[in-house]
Parts: C-alpha cells; structure tokens; sequence
C-alpha cells in the first residue's frame, strides 16, 4: 500500500511540475512586451531556462544527494517562485506601456513600442479639430525624427509606433489645407 501511495505522489509532482513549466506561457499577454523590447532576454528566459528547468529534478537528485521525491518538490517550488517573478515584471511592463506619456512617445529607444499607448493617447485627447502646432506640442515635431521612420508631407503627419525589418506602423494625422487634423488612421506598411 505504501509503495502505490509512492508511485502516485512521483506521478503527480511529475505532472504538476511539467504542468507548470507550461503554465506561465499562458500569461503571454504579460510577456510579449518583454519580449519586443528585450528579444535576448525573452530568448533566455522563455526558450533556455524551461528546458534547463527540466533536468532540474536531476540535478537536486545527482549533485546535491536530494532524494528524488524532494527534488521533484523543491524543483516545483523553484518553477512557481520563477513563474510568480516573470508574471509580476511582465505585468509591470505592460502596465508601464499602457499609459501614454511625452516621455514615452519621444524616447528613441521605445520606438517599437509606441503602439501600446495609442489607446490610451486617442483616450486623452481628440485630435480632430486641432492645429499641427497642438499635435507637435502633444507629441513633438516630426523633423527631430525620434524615431527613423517619423515623417510629414503636405496633408498628413505620421509617427512610427512600431519599427521592424519587414513592417512599420504608423499613426498618421490628416490635415485640411489649413493645417488642422481632420482625421486620423493607424496604418501598417509591409
């Protein structure tokens, strides 16, 4: 009786450890600003690390004399820690990028995260009526060219919000003769 009580809590710390290296790719949600702004260091923790967590048990087992029941569960205690700590500064990112601010907008190196304020910026302000001085002063002038892509031509003022090898998009402003946004358009460009 003792031996099967054994057997089944070896196949459920098994399950539930496996389980739970899968369990925090479904916050992706949380991660993908992550991985856009850190590629190296998604590549590293979401790519590397689970299968490193794999022979986890392994190692407790073989370099630190830890019976296999208890390396199973310090292992699993180790994936959820590493799983609570992704999750919280993947939800600190993207509760960061949500929230538009000047500073955001117009720092080069956030470029291809502009696209995750545009909500909260078309929250804040309605651009239709407003001069291409008001829009400069919300956003900043196009010809500093924060971002590479950043451009202005006769009608339309257009502000990269994601910058990539095969697409860009944009967030473009459409004036009237006048200079004065009759509307707006998120665009994409392959």
């Amino acid at each position: 009786m003792q031996c099967n009580i054994k057997k089944i809590g070896k196949i459920l710390m098994k399950l539930l450890y496996y389980l739970s290296i899968l369990g925090y790719y479904f916050f992706y949600p949380y991660f993908d600003i992550i991985s856009e702004h850190h590629s190296n260091f998604f590549f590293i923790i979401f790519v590397i690390f689970p299968f490193f967590l794999c022979f986890l048990p392994l190692i407790f087992n073989r370099i630190f004399s830890i019976k296999k029941f208890r390396a199973y569960g310090y292992s699993f205690l180790m994936i959820i820690i590493f799983w609570i700590i992704a999750f919280l500064v993947g939800y600190s990112y993207h509760h960061y990028f949500e929230i538009f601010t000047y500073e955001k907008w117009n720092n080069s190196k956030y470029c291809d995260m502009r696209y995750h304020v545009v909500d909260s910026l078309e929250e804040k302000y309605s651009f239709i009526g407003m001069s291409k001085k008001e829009v400069y002063s919300i956003l900043g002038n196009v010809k500093k060219q924060v971002c590479t892509y950043d451009y202005e031509d006769t009608n339309r003022i257009c502000y990269a919000t994601y910058e990539a090898i095969m697409r860009n998009d944009f967030y473009c402003f459409y004036l009237n003769e006048d200079g004065i946004v009759t509307k707006t358009d998120y665009q994409s460009v392959r």
